[in-house]
């Protein structure tokens, strides 16, 4: 896979040497988890589904989210600067859409997501990154509980299933198709994965039709109450940052970031800065 990668990944991956498949240590369980593509066609084969994962090779921490410290839990995000970051299609991906016509590719579902299961503790908690057509910040900050805590934890402990399936799948791939509805990896279940983390979230939705664009959101548990509403924390300085899916089957994350003054803009910042200095002087005087 070609795809553009921020300067902390580049450095990680540089490190290593290359790129890596994902494994075992990428997986849920292991609290940094990889983000996966998960693209499901309800239609095939008379209705009975099948699924495309992709592995985007990016763990949660390098992406950017409120990582742990050592004195609890951060919600802060990290929009990763001004960049677009494009990940080019899959060699699968062909072979996933061979025969279908634009208005079938269209009408596939698709979501980006990562979990986090490690955190145990009200100051150490669990993780879940996930699009969604549904602004999860609004939703939170509405009267009642949209999503609580236990929702966010049963959907933590649900997709440790998948991505050990996926993993185990892929094998030394970044990417596989199943249609086997009796895999664990078979994402398009509703036991497995389906449009809202196995009906786990059932106040939202994580999936969008091919050629959309979907917020994309950090949510944590926010705190030892069961019952209590999750935290939401949208990514992007405005809390409008973006994912796109293609139907070449390219991803594009568009990030948005704080404006940087123009060059007219600071010129007027010290003319003003000079007339209020010009200005106290003279009631000095």
């Amino acid at each position: 896979m070609n795809f553009k990668l921020n300067a902390l990944v580049a450095a990680a991956l540089l490190a290593s040497g290359s790129a890596h498949a994902i494994t075992a240590t990428d997986d849920v369980a292991t609290g940094n988890a990889y983000l996966l593509l998960t693209v499901l066609d309800a239609n095939y084969n008379g209705g009975v589904g099948r699924s495309y994962t992709r592995s985007l090779e990016v763990a949660m921490n390098e992406f950017g989210t409120g990582n742990r410290t050592t004195g609890g839990f951060t919600t802060n995000v990290d929009s990763l600067g001004s960049s677009n970051q494009t990940w080019s299609t899959g060699a699968l991906w062909g072979t996933f859409t061979a025969g279908m016509d634009a208005a079938t590719i269209a009408g596939l579902q698709w979501d980006v997501t990562a979990l986090d299961g490690f955190g145990t503790s009200s100051a150490d908690q669990k993780r879940v990154l996930t699009t969604s057509a549904t602004n999860l910040v609004d939703a939170q900050a509405a009267a009642g509980v949209a999503t609580n805590n236990t929702e966010l934890t049963f959907a933590v402990i649900n997709q440790d299933v998948y991505w050990d399936a996926a993993i185990g799948a892929m094998g030394t791939d970044t990417e596989i198709i199943v249609d086997d509805t009796s895999s664990m990896a078979f994402a398009i279940s509703a036991a497995v994965h389906s449009t809202n983390f196995s009906g786990k979230t059932p106040d939202f939705s994580t999936v969008g039709n091919v050629g959309d664009s979907m917020g994309f959101y950090y949510l944590t548990r926010s705190g030892s109450s069961n019952t209590a509403e999750a935290t939401a924390v949208a990514y992007g300085v405005n809390g409008d940052a973006t994912f796109t899916f293609a139907a070449d089957g390219s991803l594009t994350f568009a990030p948005t970031v704080a404006a940087v003054p123009e060059a007219s803009t600071y010129g007027m910042i010290l003319a003003g800065l000079g007339l209020v200095g010009f200005m106290a002087r003279r009631r000095v005087a």
